[in-house]
């Protein structure tokens, strides 16, 4: 898999030329948990720290010392914590950098590269699931000029090595005694077949209470298609967590058309690298092309050091600055010709705001529209097949059986709301792979493929159809989805095939002109666009939390490793070991607060934790920042809240003072 070693072998001498001692190095140097360097393997092509200048603009991966000393190397030793850090492992041309997780695991005649989808990406990168003796033994890009250009972001490279740790549930759970409190129960391990024997019964159960499937976004077509099935066999009702249900809004584009744009508007408070990390890049690039970039919102976001100009924009200040934005575009560009694209994240933005948002710049039109970010990786799927989305209250106020698809409540809302909702539903079920919180409730849990375990379609946020191939094989007891979805459907008199190809076929012929294709084979490697239709969520104004004195607006901003996936691999936890808060830094030094101080950071809800300081420009006085899911932070839970920082040290924390990105913040 070397090429210049392939070119040296075809065409070079058959003996050395070198005369001299070989020069001897460390082996090998890390460059992060998840990335090693041989640095004798190492030909200074310099592709690697180009990428680091150029690609990603983080400047983390550099040419040390001058000359003949030159070696590559991390800024000042530190590990490379990067969102696409891993791509240079496949831009080496001689396997100096490589992967920890595959290093000495493979060559290349006894592994098949099988073409697939990201199952965690909204962007719906395009990979290769590199699969030896039935495992996804690594995980490379797969080159989509109409997706991702080739670049894969970390998580989608490395975490899944979770589906293969000691956390996998590779049997089924099952937990009698529900009277008994919730951790208390004692835990058995049924065969797959009494388990499903079990489902079906209460499914059956003549009187009872209709089931509830609560969907995630992350299902693929098929899957959703076989839940509806069987729920109307059954009298039950399918619905999606909020934001994991939506249609593209109106005035949508493709992702190409960042490519040629000449205005790049980012609208909304969360980073394009924790949203979708693929934008992020493609963004970068436009803007070295001379596009004009200009970003909306709290700040303090990786894109917004290498903006053309930041708006700071306050909690529940969104709608307004993208007025002022709007009434600058009416004069300038009455006619509406500029090329201009306007990326922004589902809910973000009021339906008013949308509404004025396409009056105004006469959205679609050639080399001009909007691209919007859902919040689930299928949520444009499940919209097409009319999944309905239901409030966490309705949710948890259901007194039938529950089944929670790969959905954790505890992500979403407090342990104290979705706790008692467990003793009122008459029976819950949770279909993972991973463990999470409801587990310990749920009085049967079902061991869940990942994707690259399944086959499927998903529909990514431009509305891209994408087929998932399978390479690899279910460990344990672990089956498909689809496959016992499908055959508990055809017990219960629903007629659902058990194979990707039919489920698809059926789905098709149902949603009509909605999907662009009516069989897998009509779905090319790059996909096929034109999945459109279903329902589009209301959104309202934000609402800004109330302050008292002394208090902040601390934004809890989405984390792409905020995972369970990334939770669940031992290589990736330094990506999330500290929780870092993002201060004004006039305001910080006013405090009396530096770089790498720790503080104590009190939220409007009671919750409490320790973080270390990075101090930036780029972030409005008033405003704090802090990534969701790191450090003592609970996962999943993201937004506004009215918080008081109060310093704890003052001596700066140095092993934890350059959060993921704070190299560049440092330096504005």
């Amino acid at each position: 898999e070397c090429p210049l070693q392939d070119q040296a072998f075809r065409w070079g001498p058959g003996t050395t030329r070198f005369s001299e001692q070989k020069r001897v190095n460390d082996k090998p140097i890390p460059v992060s948990p998840l990335i090693a360097l041989d640095r004798e393997r190492c030909i200074l092509c310099y592709r690697c720290s180009r990428y680091s200048a150029e690609v990603t603009e983080d400047l983390q991966l550099i040419a040390r010392q001058r000359g003949a000393n030159s070696v590559i190397a991390t800024f000042e030793g530190r590990p490379w914590e990067g969102h696409h850090a891993g791509n240079v492992i496949e831009l080496c041309p001689v396997g100096a950098l490589t992967s920890t997780q595959y290093r000495f695991h493979g060559r290349p005649w006894d592994t098949t590269d099988h073409p697939s989808i990201s199952p965690w990406d909204v962007l719906g990168s395009n990979v290769y699931n590199t699969v030896r003796e039935g495992r996804v033994a690594r995980v490379l890009s797969r080159r989509n000029d109409a997706v991702d250009v080739g670049w894969i972001d970390d998580r989608t490279r490395f975490a899944y090595a979770s589906m293969y740790g000691p956390a996998r549930i590779l049997a089924p759970q099952q937990r009698p005694f529900r009277e008994r409190p919730i951790g208390n129960r004692p835990v058995v391990e049924p065969s797959h077949e009494v388990a499903m024997e079990w489902l079906h019964d209460k499914l059956a159960a003549d009187g009872a209470a209709p089931a509830l499937w609560v969907l995630s976004g992350s299902e693929t077509l098929e899957v959703v298609h076989a839940v509806q099935q069987l729920a109307a066999a059954t009298g039950g009702r399918v619905v999606a967590i909020p934001g994991a249900s939506e249609a593209a809004p109106a005035g949508a584009t493709p992702i190409a058309t960042i490519d040629t744009a000449q205005e790049i508007v980012v609208i909304g408070h969360a980073d394009l690298l924790d949203t979708a990390p693929g934008l992020d890049l493609r963004i970068r690039k436009a803007r070295q092309r001379g596009a004009n970039v200009t970003t909306i919102g709290t700040g303090a976001t990786r894109l917004s050091a290498v903006a053309g100009s930041n708006v700071h924009a306050g909690p529940g200040q969104l709608d307004a600055e993208v007025d002022v934005l709007l009434e600058h575009v009416a004069k300038v560009d009455p006619e509406a010709t500029l090329e201009a694209v306007v990326v922004v994240r589902d809910g973000e933005l009021s339906d008013a705001a949308l509404e004025r948002l396409h009056a105004t710049m006469r959205f679609p039109r050639e080399r001009a529209g909007l691209i919007s970010i859902p919040h689930a990786p299928n949520a444009r799927g499940l919209a097409a097949l009319d999944v309905p989305v239901a409030e966490w209250d309705e949710i948890l106020a259901h007194t039938g059986g529950v089944v929670y698809m790969g959905v954790d409540p505890d992500r979403h809302v407090d342990r104290a709301q979705w706790g008692p909702s467990i003793k009122r539903a008459a029976w819950v079920v949770a279909v993972d792979s991973l463990p999470t919180p409801l587990h310990d409730a749920a009085d049967l849990v079902v061991p869940a493929a990942w994707g690259g375990e399944q086959e499927g379609t998903l529909v990514n946020l431009e509305g891209r159809l994408q087929r998932m191939t399978v390479g690899a094989e279910t460990p344990g007891q672990v089956v498909p989805q689809l496959r016992w979805i499908a055959g508990l459907a055809r017990r219960l008199g629903a007629k659902v095939p058990g194979h990707a190809a039919g489920t698809f076929r059926q789905l098709a012929a149902a949603a009509g002109e909605r999907l662009p294709a009516t069989t897998h084979g009509e779905i090319p490697l790059d996909g096929l666009l034109g999945v459109h239709g279903g329902p589009v969520a209301t959104h309202r104004p934000e609402q800004a939390p109330q302050l008292a004195a002394g208090q902040l607006a601390l934004y809890v901003a989405p984390n792409l490793f905020d995972a369970a996936e990334v939770a669940h691999t031992d290589a990736m936890s330094f990506l999330t070991a500290t929780t870092t808060v993002h201060l004004n830094r006039a305001e910080a030094r006013a405090a009396g607060l530096s770089r790498g101080a720790t503080v104590r950071v009190e939220l409007d809800d009671d919750r409490a934790f320790d973080a270390v300081v990075a101090t930036t420009t780029r972030i409005a006085a008033g405003h704090a920042r802090v990534a969701a899911g790191t450090g003592s932070l609970p996962a999943g839970h993201t937004g506004w809240h009215a918080a008081r920082i109060t310093p704890l040290a003052t001596e700066p924390v140095a092993a934890a003072a350059t959060p993921t990105g704070a190299v560049e913040e440092e330096q504005a």
